[in-house]
């Protein structure tokens, strides 16, 4: 009886440790990171981030998107931007969004950025 009691505590003791690890991993996604890891990892950043020239500073590419008829994060657009470039034909708001995209990143391109995704 004490060996069958002993085998479940182990057993007990082992689930817990394996289970605490699951948590962790499916929780966070942090375990075992170095904190820059785990921070890029928590707080990834916004898509204009990505767009970047020589000389650029956060501050000029939030102008330069704005400009470029986005918002200071990248290419966001207003309900009424795609209103206006929503067609007859189109079902919904994504030709418009995409076509204000693309535009967008013309734009972003024409200035001098260019779109480096770091994994």
């Amino acid at each position: 009886m004490n060996r069958l009691l002993r085998f479940f505590n182990v057993l007990a003791l082992c689930t817990l440790v394996s289970g605490c690890e699951l948590i962790c991993q499916a929780g966070t996604g942090t375990c075992g990171m170095s904190g820059e890891q785990a921070h890029q990892l928590l707080h990834p950043k916004v898509y204009g981030e990505y767009w970047t020239k020589p000389g650029m500073s956060t501050a000029v590419r939030s102008q330069d998107s704005i400009s470029c008829g986005g918002s200071d994060r990248g290419p966001d657009f207003s309900a009424q931007q795609l209103n206006a470039t929503k067609k007859p034909e189109d079902i919904n708001e994504f030709a418009a969004r995409t076509r204000l995209s693309m535009a967008w990143v013309e734009c972003m391109q024409s200035k001098g950025y260019e779109y480096h995704h770091e994994p």
